[in-house]
């Protein structure tokens, strides 16, 4: 919590009301972080999950069940990401390069390593610092760090991005133009990919591609930008259809 947000909600609801908020951001800040280790690391579809942004990503700590303010323990997540993560699986092959565009927790960066094996690449560009070392640390955990790499930058527009403005103070902001060749291209930026699929030099054989209607960029306008690319629609798999956020994977016929 930031010294003039702080003030804000003194200023508003008064002290009582300040404590009840700075104290759990205390704790879970800069208390817990610092507690011994409770068990093993989680595992989020397979994937050993050794990162520290976000509720979903922290190492369960000595007193997760008793402190009212601390992280929800949460050990296991099978389902995590399913559709993008099956894409993944399903389109990556070994010796593969591929780019990531949205690192999240690095979980399809460690699938998209273990697919390409040592002959490949994994690039992830992810804007938020505290992602970027839950990423580097999922990476360690699970022994893919001899073909992968982390950058923090912001490919194409920063629409949809989560976390503080101070996450982002070190982040290089590229274009779509500044994405190397790599064969496989996943992309879960927020509504970023629009923009980016329209000013993409580059031709990958397989894209993947979640899509974000609340950011402009809906499921039609995406499939229809990359059939005019020349890709053909392989897959789509809804991942919450009433949103209108589907996967869609996608081959580039030359």
């Amino acid at each position: 919590m930031s010294l003039s947000r702080a003030a804000d909600v003194y200023r508003r609801d008064g002290a009582i009301a300040l404590l009840k908020k700075a104290v759990p951001y205390a704790y879970n800040q800069y208390i817990r972080c610092i507690l011994p280790r409770r068990g093993s690391h989680p595992e989020f579809n397979e994937v050993k999950v050794g990162g520290v942004y976000g509720p979903y990503s922290r190492v369960p700590r000595l007193f997760d069940r008793i402190v009212p303010w601390s992280t929800p323990d949460i050990d296991h997540m099978p389902d995590y990401e399913d559709a993008l993560l099956d894409a993944v699986r399903a389109h990556v092959r070994e010796g593969d390069d591929v780019v990531i565009i949205g690192g999240g927790n690095g979980v399809s960066t460690v699938v998209a390593a273990q697919r390409v094996g040592p002959p490949g690449t994994v690039t992830t560009y992810e804007g938020n610092g505290r992602k970027v070392t839950a990423i580097e640390n999922t990476i360690a955990l699970n022994e893919v760090g001899d073909r992968t790499e982390v950058q923090q930058a912001i490919v194409g527009p920063s629409i949809g991005v989560v976390g503080s403005d101070h996450e982002f103070d070190a982040a290089t902001r590229l274009s779509s133009s500044e994405i190397p060749d790599c064969d496989v291209l996943e992309m879960d930026c927020e509504g970023s990919e629009k923009e980016i699929l329209e000013t993409l030099p580059i031709r990958p054989s397989r894209i993947i591609v979640e899509t974000h209607p609340e950011y402009e960029a809906p499921q039609e306008t995406i499939r229809q930008l990359l059939t005019e690319m020349g890709y053909r629609i392989t897959n789509e798999t809804p991942v919450v259809p009433e949103m209108d956020i589907h996967i869609l994977s996608a081959a580039y016929d030359d």
